[in-house]
């Protein structure tokens, strides 16, 4: 796999407004500058500990990676996402979905998550983390079974995040 040209001291770190813009960019099917720092996998079929191998950029052990992912929705067109990960486990939701506004408006929502090995009851929580990025649709736009989301999955060490670092 070809690596990309990184600057050293690069870190792709956007803000949340910035994260909604580029998911509306590929909805829309404009061209994005930083297109290729955003992978697209199926990271709902995927452990996030097998995430990393397809990178195509240097990565310290401690950064973020953004991932453009279709969310399938449980039962056709409910609201909610279906976020099992095979027999691996699943993502659970650790808190409630938070608004992005930008420029007065709603523009899409992010929602925090905790990878769940499987195991008993409600699974045993892991170190890896997600904060989930949707778009806000108008509420006549017909929602498909499947919604582009961004998913930046990162892993905690000793309970403090690397974003924290």
């Amino acid at each position: 796999m070809e690596e990309l040209w990184i600057p050293p001291g690069f870190t792709f770190t956007p803000d949340d407004p910035t994260v909604i813009d580029y998911l509306k960019k590929k909805v829309d099917g404009v061209s994005n500058p930083h297109a290729d720092l955003i992978l697209e996998e199926n990271i709902y079929a995927i452990p996030p500990w097998d995430l990393r191998k397809d990178v195509k950029y240097p990565l310290r052990g401690d950064c973020a990676i953004f991932y453009y992912a279709l969310a399938e929705r449980k039962g056709g067109k409910s609201q909610r996402l279906q976020r099992t990960v095979g027999d691996a486990g699943h993502w659970h939701m650790t808190g409630k979905r938070m608004d992005i506004v930008h420029g007065g408006s709603v523009i899409g929502y992010k929602t925090a998550l905790k990878f769940h090995l499987t195991g008993s009851g409600k699974g045993v929580p892991s170190d890896w983390l997600m904060t989930e990025f949707r778009l806000n649709y108008e509420p006549n736009e017909c929602q498909n079974e499947k919604e582009l989301v961004i998913c930046k999955i990162y892993k905690t060490i000793r309970g403090r995040s690397w974003e924290q670092e």
